[in-house]
């Protein structure tokens, strides 16, 4: 199920741009990294950090999970640079054959401000599912090391995750930048937590227990 029993944030407070998604490769170092697709590591681990601690008591021999799943605005791209076009073909490789968010597929005929706004949420999944692992790993937070199974999820297409966003972001053609900033962000779910309760993300309930039995 991919529905989530608690929902925290990772935010982007800067609009992505071209150059900044160029490198498939690049990693969040915390030196002059762009603050549209990698997060503020200093600033989320304050609460992050205990965040995770807590949650790590809930590991049993079945892990703790975690998913990640981005999202990003409708700022406009002027440009569809020939790298973008093969990057978006690839995700479309990729998403056909693996598990993604969402039932539609993308496709060529996308504009291209939808295939970098694609890009750029799946990028900040990926990048806030980093920052969580190395949350995890920091030994002043002393979490057991196989507490967490942390994974990002990438979206089927740029409609499928423009559906799920819940802010409207352009309001007759115009972008509003206000409402855009709350799209910038990356959502932690928490999928399944092993040994604390048993609650199932649609009824939110825990299941009845067996009354104790008596005796004869």
């Amino acid at each position: 199920d991919q529905r989530s029993l608690f929902t925290s944030y990772v935010v982007f407070p800067a609009e992505a741009k071209l150059d900044e998604l160029r490198d498939p490769n690049h990693s969040c170092d915390g030196r002059g990294d762009p603050t549209s697709i990698c997060p503020d590591v200093a600033f989320h681990e304050e609460v992050t950090g205990p965040f995770l601690k807590a949650l790590a008591q809930c590991a049993t021999e079945k892990k703790v999970k975690l998913h990640t799943v981005g999202f990003a605005s409708s700022s406009e791209v002027r440009e569809e640079p020939t790298w973008l076009k093969e990057r978006h073909r690839l995700h479309m490789e990729a998403t056909t054959s693996a598990k993604c968010y969402g039932e539609q597929q993308a496709t060529d005929n996308d504009e291209c401000i939808e295939k970098f706004n694609l890009l750029v949420a799946n990028r900040r999944a990926q990048n806030a599912a980093e920052m969580l692992r190395g949350v995890a790993s920091n030994k002043a937070f002393d979490i057991p090391k196989d507490a967490f199974d942390i994974r990002h999820k990438v979206w089927c297409s740029h409609a499928d995750m423009e559906g799920q966003r819940r802010h409207e972001d352009r309001n007759d053609g115009e972008f509003n930048s206000v409402r855009g900033l709350m799209n910038r962000r990356a959502e932690v779910r928490l999928a399944y937590l092993a040994g604390c309760v048993n609650v199932h993300p649609d009824k939110r309930v825990t299941p009845r227990r067996k009354p104790p039995a008596t005796a004869s």
